[in-house]
This record gives C-alpha cells, structure tokens and sequence, in this order.
C-alpha cells in the first residue's frame, strides 16, 4: 500500500468537503424524520442551500485535484476497491449538487447576499430532479458511513490515516512537483533492481583460478630451455 504525503491542498479540501457533506446530511435527515417546527426548517433549509451553493467551486478543485492525484500515482491491486469506492463519493456528490441546484422551484439565495433564479420551472422535470436527489443523497449518506468505518479499521490495524490527512504531514508542493518526486524515486528503484550485484571483495583464502592448457604447455617450453 503506498504512503504518499498528501497536498495541502488536498487537505484542506478534504476536510472542508466533509464539514460540508457530514453537516447537509446530519440536518438534512434531522428535519425530514424528526417533528420540527416551519421557522426552524426554513432557516436550516437556507443554511444548507446557501453552504452547499459555495461549496461548488471549492468541490470542483477538489475534482481536479482527484484527477491529477489519479493520472500522477499507480494504484495498487490491494487498493483498488477503495479508490473504486472514493471515485463514487466524488460522482454521487456530483450528482447531489447538481440535482439540489436544478431542482428548486424558487430563486436560490446565498446567505441574503447572492440570489439566482431558478434554472428549471417544469413542474414534472422538477418532481424527477427532486427524486433523484433524494436518492443519491441517500446513497451519498451511506457511502460516507462506508468510509468513516473504513478509517476506523485502518487506524485500529495501524494505518494511521487521519495523521497522513492532516496540515502537519502534508507537503506543500505542488501535486505537479510531487510527481516530480516519484517518477525520480521509480527511475531509482529501477535501475537499482537491474544493476549488476556488487563483486565480493576477494580474501586470501580464495580459491585461485585453474590454469589452462596454455600456460602448461608454456611452463614445460620454458623447463626444456633451462
């Protein structure tokens, strides 16, 4: 398993994304299956909207940032699944934003400072985007528990994770620079694993070559003269 340093980058991303992702579902669920009242949904109903809609830009870097990560590293057999699995949470997030933007009905405001008018006004199209948002917000909520029990199991089998995602660990380097590095590291290892073995120093004990017939012959010439 390889144990690249992330980006700073991608680590302030990372953590944003989860912010952003871990509070839309916890408040999403808690007003769609618990008893709350008109005044309280709407206002967490326009924090969401508001978070989630400046949440776009930020989510897009971190696309291509994954698209960089994923051209600039080799992924290894045994961690095929979880960048399988990573590559999902990316897509369905996607599909989250997208659909929660295409689907309102009423001007889309951001923290009462940002307003846009809606983008769709058929009523049917907005009763199939409003269904498949719903849906891929609920895939997306267990895909994320998915990941944080991976995590758990990695930090207990003693991949340290959360330290490798964190500002300290990360390399300030450009994710460009950063391939830089490995490609120097590969081009190493590789002439390394061809290169010839080192000659053992020879010892005074060492058996010494057999003579060959030449130099007898060239011995007996020189006897016969004597």
């Amino acid at each position: 398993m390889s144990h690249h340093k992330y980006t700073w980058a991608q680590v302030a991303l990372h953590w944003l994304s989860a912010f952003v992702i871990l509070w839309s579902l916890c408040t999403g669920s808690y007003v769609a299956l618990f008893n709350v009242s008109p005044h309280m949904k709407s206002i967490m109903t326009a924090l969401n909207i508001s978070m989630t809609t400046l949440f776009i830009p930020f989510f897009l870097m971190r696309v291509v940032l994954r698209v960089n990560h994923l051209r600039h590293y080799t992924v290894v057999p045994g961690e095929l699944l979880a960048t399988f699995v990573h590559n999902l949470i990316y897509l369905i997030t996607g599909m989250v934003l997208l659909t929660g933007v295409l689907m309102m009905d009423r001007s889309i405001t951001v923290f009462g400072a940002l307003s846009m008018p809606p983008l769709i006004t058929n009523p049917q199209l907005l009763s199939g985007l409003h269904a498949a948002h719903q849906q891929s917000t609920a895939i997306l909520g267990g895909l994320v528990l998915l990941h944080l029990l991976a995590v758990v199991k990695h930090e207990f089998s003693g991949n340290r994770i959360l330290k490798r995602m964190s500002f300290q660990t990360s390399a300030w380097e450009s994710p460009l620079r950063a391939r830089e590095d490995i490609s120097r590291q590969s081009a190493t290892d590789h002439s390394s694993m061809w290169a010839p073995p080192a000659t053992a120093p020879s010892t005074g004990n060492a058996r010494q070559p057999m003579p060959s017939m030449a130099d007898d012959v060239r011995d007996r010439r020189r006897i016969r003269r004597h």
